[in-house]
């Protein structure tokens, strides 16, 4: 008897330990016996219904539960009582005592006799709403990035993927269904991209938590396209990577349209600059006509008095030694002529005029001719162009045009005269618009004085007499085309400077002492009016070379060129 009461008091202290050990879990168990009636609860359930044990005491379930619930599991509690077998319910609500209602995952087995008999049934329930809903939002993600436009994918720290969404496959051009396994980042994006990656990305990601770069993805048929690349490097809780994810955006109709921005805006650019130079030409052009007019008629105002004069003067001489001689006659037929003659002709110095009057008609007759030239060099510079092209003598325009440059090749206080050296060959004439060309040798002309004056800064009068400053002009005919040279002995000009130096308003003088258009005008005339070429050889140091060369007659050769085309 005594050992019988020992043992009950032994499984009395088990079950107590039993009860302490479940009371300690925090899963919710509950024993029940036949009829659903509970039995026994642990700590976890008594605290989750707010009841005490002794109240659980042979109930079926707590007051406060919904009748289908509790429909639900008198059910599920007969069929694990009458059946034997254990039950798993993935997923069932319960209420709490404050009215909430969460989610268990529970198992209910049978506990049976030494017979074998089912003699109660215990429940153990594990609290997963936290984790349906940590699934929930990772559904509601994964949907979102499967629905993203935007390639976005993961993959280990070897470079291994581990996932792409749709837009990743499709850009990849890889099927739904097609295994990624075994792929590697580099596979996604070709070589110069995967250098900016591992050198730049992956680092940067890595040491700031993501980068952000412009790369590209690489097609099953090897297009690329260009991509904006987001990498984030996903860290532990101790700071160590774990693994990486992408993001990148088709960037292909942005840089389509950057590249048409940049399209236009350079067409705009150009535009703009035909546009200046087009007006620039007007306007250069305009003023030439009207200096060329006002000229023009000056000169020819010009002749007609000179004309008189010229004709007077011619007249006046043989009238004028009509008279000395008549003259002479008198004094060596009247040797004494009296007193008062003498004393006139000595007042009147009649001895010096009889021998300076000729000298003095001819000065006349010699200015009378050099007033001529310069009237015809006018004309000739700023002769009116026609339509049409005519034959020209170049070495005129060039000599007209030194002749109204003259005032600024004479000496000065500050140099001496700059010496002007024509070395002409045996040309013939020129098809040419004469008026325009003579304003490309009046620009170069003009340049090369202002670029010898700039030389001069600093030197003294002697230093320029000793090397003076020298400007040489030499013509030939080079393969059936003429070819002008125009060069001077001035500073040159660097090598930046030579590449400018035939744009549109680009100048080296101060402000207010150019405005550019010259050289870009004179290119205009010898390269587009004249199918010729204009070039510039120019040493530091040294002086500066302006070479022009012009077919004879362009027309003409091109007709003979078609003429000759037998394709």
């Amino acid at each position: 008897m005594t050992k019988v009461k020992s043992f009950e008091s032994a499984l009395r202290e088990n079950e107590k330990t039993y009860q302490q050990i479940l009371d300690a879990i925090t899963d919710m168990v509950l024993v029940k016996g036949a009829k659903s009636r509970i039995i026994w609860a642990n700590k976890a359930f008594r605290d989750y219904y707010g009841m005490s044990e002794s109240q659980l005491q042979n109930m079926i379930d707590a007051p406060f539960s919904e009748p289908d619930h509790t429909l639900q599991y008198i059910k599920d509690d007969a069929y694990v009582f009458e059946s034997g077998q254990t039950l798993e319910i993935p997923q069932e609500p319960v209420n709490r005592y404050d009215g909430e209602v969460r989610l268990f995952h529970t198992i209910k087995s049978a506990i049976r006799n030494e017979l074998g008999q089912v003699i109660m049934t215990v429940g153990v329930s594990r609290d997963i709403s936290e984790h349906k809903q940590a699934e929930k939002e990772q559904a509601k993600l994964l949907a979102i990035l499967e629905a993203a436009p935007d390639f976005i994918s993961t993959a280990d720290l070897t470079g291994q993927v581990l996932s792409f969404n749709k837009a990743a496959r499709r850009m990849l051009e890889l099927g739904e269904k097609e295994s990624i396994q075994g792929r590697n980042l580099c596979q996604n994006h070709p070589k110069w991209a995967n250098e900016i990656i591992q050198n730049q990305g992956l680092p940067e990601s890595v040491r700031v938590g993501d980068w952000v770069g412009e790369t590209a993805l690489l097609k099953a048929d090897g297009r690329e396209i260009p991509i904006s690349q987001l990498i984030i490097a996903h860290k532990s809780p101790d700071g160590e990577v774990e693994y990486f994810s992408t993001i990148a955006r088709d960037i292909s109709e942005l840089k389509a349209a950057e590249e048409t921005l940049r399209q236009k805006a350079k067409d705009l650019e150009q535009t703009l600059k035909e546009l200046q130079s087009t007006q620039a030409h007007l306007l250069q052009s305009e003023k030439m006509s009207s200096i060329g007019q006002l000229v023009a008629g000056v000169a020819h105002e010009m002749n007609n008095p000179l004309g008189f004069i010229a004709a007077s003067v011619k007249q006046a001489k043989p009238t004028f030694d009509d008279i000395v001689e008549h003259l002479k006659l008198y004094q060596e037929k009247f040797p004494t002529p009296g007193d008062e003659i003498l004393i006139h002709a000595e007042e009147i110095d009649l001895e010096y005029s009889l021998s300076d009057l000729p000298e003095m008609i001819d000065s006349m007759t010699i200015a009378c001719d050099r007033l001529k030239n310069i009237s015809t060099s006018l004309r000739t510079f700023t002769r009116a162009d026609q339509d049409y092209k005519k034959p020209f003598n170049i070495h005129q325009g060039i000599d007209s045009t030194i002749l109204i440059l003259k005032h600024r090749l004479k000496a000065n206080e500050q140099r001496p005269k700059i010496e002007v050296i024509t070395n002409y060959g045996n040309l013939p004439e020129v098809e040419c618009f004469p008026g325009q060309l003579n304003q490309v040798f009046m620009n170069i002309l003009a340049n090369a004085i202002d670029a010898l004056d700039e030389s001069n800064t600093g030197r003294s009068f002697q230093e320029i007499k000793a090397n003076p400053n020298r400007i040489t002009i030499t013509t030939s005919l080079e393969n059936k085309q003429v070819e002008v040279k125009i060069a001077d002995n001035g500073q040159g000009m660097s090598e930046s400077i030579k590449q400018k130096v035939f744009d549109d308003l680009f100048t080296t003088k101060g402000v207010g002492k150019g405005t550019g258009l010259g050289l870009a005008i004179a290119q205009s005339i010898v390269v587009e009016k004249h199918g010729g070429t204009l070039d510039v050889n120019s040493t530091l140091g040294v002086g500066t070379e302006f070479v022009i060369t012009l077919p004879i007659l362009a027309q003409a050769q091109s007709e003979l060129g078609r003429k000759c085309d037998f394709s």
